[in-house]
């Protein structure tokens, strides 16, 4: 997929999202998750 994420001071978009079925995806959004975590330095998971 040619999709860009880009992480600002307090957000984070998606750019060049094929559908919106595609940002809905469970296995995306952990993905996302997990990039928002290392830029953020945050621990959620055990």
């Amino acid at each position: 997929m040619d999709f860009v994420v880009e992480h600002g001071e307090n957000s984070t978009h998606i750019l060049n999202a094929v559908s919106p079925a595609f940002t809905s995806a469970f296995s995306f959004s952990k993905f996302i998750v997990d990039e928002v975590e290392k830029k953020m330095m945050l621990k959620t998971k055990p």
